[in-house]
């Protein structure tokens, strides 16, 4: 016996100690393997079964070509800056996914009845593919049907289907261009290509309604003024004629001629320049209507801000073309003259900085997620008329002065002169009106005949692709996440096993490795001798792999335990030694067993004592009786030790029973009498073996552990609970035990990883010859 103690390390672990290295990751996935495969053949299994039985998906695509700088209505009436923006693409595709657009739709179909055989309004049965309850259930409750035939639907039932088809479609835009994708899915492929064709052809209807719906208020304006204008043609000639006949005037004089030429020249201007104002109200009036009542509201609040930015280039606006008609009745420029172009240049970079400031006003408040993004070029078109309200209203008023100016001039004429002079007025006047607005009308009807709209159908859907399951797609991603479900299982297993399972485990808990037991294999099969029980201990029996074959690897690897052990202690020869395990079941006995074979096959007189009084085996191994035992000796019913000590059937080994089990177990094992016969042991033997119950289970060996040179503990790979053999080792710890290390016992390839497999790959699996005749002569020593 010694007072010698050691001490474990520190049991707290470093963050560089708990992290998983690349060779205990393939540990896992190599110890999982199997579990891993089969959740890669069940996932895929599943992949393809769901692959081959889903329903195809069908789809078609329609191109759409947007044409950039095309006005929705068409060319200017009177050239008054042009209609034409440019159509922002987004705003295209909000249209194209506009709620309104896709209502419409479906009314239509409902309309021609098509919605009575299509699968988007329930009335087209599409049948399941290759699922046998979807045969059954078909059967049992029949297929799909409608609840409601098209023609009942509600509206809230279109507005249902709408949303469905809205879910359906897909729109896109080609990098860089102006062309738009337009794809519907469906589950038949007839259908894909409808429904895509019905969105591309409603679209276009939309914008070419749009486009010669604006012209159309022209129209109908230029139209009710050639009419009234031919009226008061027709009416002033008249009036010109009778009073010819009674006044038998027929021509005025020079100067008179003269005035009333330049009298109806401006007076033809004014009420021009006053029709294109009228048109450019009509065509805002119109646009306007488009809007929604928000969408008037937010316009309202901007074309009437007090911005003075604003307020300051309508006026410069204003100012400049009067100044332009002054000049031009003034000073005689004519209309293409240089100073009337300059003054043109200079109102239209007016009118882009009002219109480039306004535009900034409105959008600064603009997302593209806002529900006013599709209106943008609707506003835009709206700010451009509106300009040329302002422009055209400074001009009236400019020309009204002048037609004011030569009506005073004209009144100063006599009296039948001067009623001559208005009558002819009047019909220049109303001629020229005519004849202008008769052209300006022809104009617009050609300019409406020619409206195509900016939207053309490039390329119409006239076939579908099944585009769904993608076959080879499905399979390579069922393969990858069945592989990667099965390493996640196999980490969550990794993660939830709390047992040692390598010697690098082993050493991070804080105890000194002393070496690797390989798994013994015994041989069941077809009816050998050593798998008959025999006195209840062949199965043990045949685990004294030292004895029975000391020439096998596993032999060899506790012949290696053996000379740790001796050399564990510098200053002093080890006498005793404790052999225990945190549980129950990790192999103790059978380790304790043949490290004693280990030391009396060396030539040194060795005593195997059981003092596991909780559940002795060792009788069992050694085929010997249970009593006299150590508690005989203990209890006083034996005077001498020796007089318990039996052979064991093993050159210098003795074995010294448990006895009878008395009730008061560890009070006899920690008394005084057994440190006693522990001094007396290793006096007169050269080593001295305890098998200890387990520690967590009872004190027992704890008691015992003070009495002793070392301890060592026995840890099961795969089976012994870190949290347990912690509380173990700290167990020990508090009785000052002298622990000298532990051996990982059952050892398998599968548990190994690190230098430490070498270790376990030289003592078991490179004499794979010699592991097989292990085996050979265990049975037959045994059948002996």
């Amino acid at each position: 016996m010694t007072d010698q103690t050691q001490y474990l390390p520190g049991g707290q672990l470093t963050p560089d100690e708990e992290t998983i290295d690349l060779k205990e990751i393939w540990r896992i996935i190599r110890v999982n393997r199997w579990v891993i495969f089969i959740s890669f053949l069940v996932v895929l299994a599943g992949t393809i079964y769901w692959t081959f039985t889903s329903q195809p998906v069908y789809e078609a695509k329609s191109t759409l070509l947007i044409k950039k700088g095309q006005s929705s209505a068409g060319a200017m009436v009177f050239d008054l800056g042009g209609m034409a923006a440019t159509q922002h693409i987004n705003n295209e595709i909000e249209i194209l996914k506009s709620f309104s657009l896709h209502e419409e739709v479906v009314r239509d179909f409902i309309a021609s009845g098509q919605a009575n055989q299509m699968n988007l309004f329930g009335t087209k049965y599409v049948q399941r593919r290759y699922r046998f309850w979807s045969y059954i259930v078909d059967f049992i409750f029949g297929e799909d049907a409608p609840t409601k035939k098209p023609e009942e639907l509600t509206d809230q039932d279109i507005i249902r289907i709408a949303g469905r088809l809205r879910g359906i479609m897909n729109v896109s835009s080609s990098r860089d261009t102006d062309i738009i994708n337009v794809s519907m899915t469906s589950n038949d492929s007839l259908e894909a290509m409808t429904l895509t064709n019905a969105i591309a052809n409603k679209y276009k209807e939309w914008d070419l309604s749009g486009a010669r719906g604006e012209m159309g208020v022209v129209l109908a304006f230029l139209k009710e003024q050639v009419d009234n204008y031919e009226r008061r043609l027709k009416a002033s000639e008249d009036s010109l004629k009778v009073y010819q006949e009674e006044q038998q005037i027929f021509s005025l004089d020079g100067s008179a001629d003269l005035l009333l030429q330049e009298l109806s020249k401006y007076e033809g201007i004014y009420y021009t320049n006053m029709a294109e104002m009228q048109v450019a109200q009509e065509r805002v009036e119109y646009l306007k209507s488009q809007l929604n009542e928000n969408e008037k509201q937010l316009l309202e609040d901007i074309t009437n801000t007090n911005n003075p930015m604003i307020i300051a280039l309508r006026q410069r606006i204003a100012d400049m073309e009067a100044q332009k008609v002054q000049n031009m009745v003034e000073k005689g420029w004519a209309e293409d003259s240089p100073q009337v172009r300059d003054f043109d240049r200079r109102i239209s970079e007016m009118k882009e900085r009002l219109r480039n400031t306004t535009e900034n006003l409105i959008l600064s408040g603009w997302s593209e997620e806002d529900p006013f993004a599709a209106s943008q070029d609707l506003f835009k078109k709206i700010l451009e008329q509106e300009i040329e309200v302002y422009a055209a209203g400074s001009r009236v008023n400019e020309y009204k002065k002048l037609v004011d100016q030569y009506n005073s001039q004209l009144n100063q004429l006599p009296l039948r002169v001067l009623n001559y002079a208005r009558l002819e007025r009047e019909r220049r006047l109303n001629e020229n009106l005519f004849l202008t607005m008769k052209q300006k009308f022809e104009e617009s009807r050609v300019t409406e005949a020619g409206q195509i709209g900016k939207v053309r159908i490039l390329d119409p859907a006239i076939m579908s692709e099944k585009v769904k399951p993608n076959k080879k797609l499905n399979l390579l991603l069922g393969a990858f996440l069945g592989f990667g479900l099965g390493i996640g299982i196999a980490f969550i297993r990794e993660y939830l096993d709390n047992t040692v399972k390598s010697v690098e485990e082993l050493e991070k808990i804080g105890v000194s490795f002393l070496g690797i037991i390989p798994e013994i294999q015994t041989d069941a099969a077809n009816g050998d001798d050593a798998s008959q029980p025999t006195m209840g201990g062949v199965r043990f029996r045949s685990r004294l792999i030292t004895h029975f074959d000391p020439k096998s690897p596993i032999s060899e690897a506790y012949r290696s335990i053996r000379t740790n052990l001796t050399f564990s202690s510098a200053d002093k020869q080890l006498k005793s030694l404790m052999i225990t395990s945190a549980g129950p079941g990790e192999g103790k006995s059978t380790t304790i067993a043949n490290i004693a074979i280990a030391f009396a096959q060396l030539g040194k007189r060795t005593l195997l004592i059981d003092t596991d009084l909780r559940r002795p085996v060792l009788h069992n191994v050694f085929q010997i009786k249970r009593t006299p035992g150590i508690t005989d000796y203990l209890t006083g019913n034996e005077a001498d030790y020796n007089n318990v000590i039996q052979s064991s059937g093993v050159d210098n080994l003795s074995i010294m029973a448990a006895g009878n089990l008395p009730p008061n177990r560890s009070e006899l094992l920690g008394s005084r009498s057994m440190g006693e016969l522990v001094d007396k042991l290793e006096q007169e033997w050269d080593m001295v073996l305890l098998d200890s119950p387990p520690i967590v289970a009872v004190t027992d060996a704890a008691m015992v552990s003070t009495e002793i040179d070392a301890l060592m503990l026995v840890v099961k790979a795969g089976e012994t609970d870190k949290g347990a053999l912690r509380r173990a080792i700290d167990a020990l710890k508090q009785v000052r035990a002298p622990i000298v290390g532990a051996v990982l016992n059952g050892a398998t390839a599968s548990t190994m990883y690190g230098s430490y497999y070498y270790y376990y790959q030289y003592y078991y699996y490179t004499q794979d010859g010699d592991k097989k005749k292990s085996k050979r002569s265990a049975k037959k020593a045994i059948g002996k």
